[in-house]
């Protein structure tokens, strides 16, 4: 259930990462694109690509919705999740 709730967390980060392009941001930059090998680094698993080059889930998933959304124009903003978060 942990790696469940894990992959919605990436997955809603991802959305709100192709929203803020689809309202006129100009780039984005990513924290980590890989994973660090170093076992006592707190950041080590940030990326979305492990530190031996393997493509992680969520690298799938962005690469997925990047390509079925490269046409998209943005229309209006849609409220999901929790109004906590």
């Amino acid at each position: 259930m942990e790696a469940l709730r894990e992959a919605d967390e990436e997955l809603r980060d991802r959305f709100a990462n192709l929203a803020l392009l689809a309202e006129g941001a100009e780039n984005l930059s990513w924290y980590c694109l890989y994973d660090s090998p170093d076992p006592v680094d707190p950041e080590a698993n940030f990326g979305i690509i492990e530190h031996d080059l393997t493509r992680k889930s969520a690298f799938h998933a962005y690469a997925h919705l990047t390509t079925i959304l490269d046409d998209a124009e943005f229309v209006d903003e849609v409220a999901i999740g929790d109004e906590d978060r």
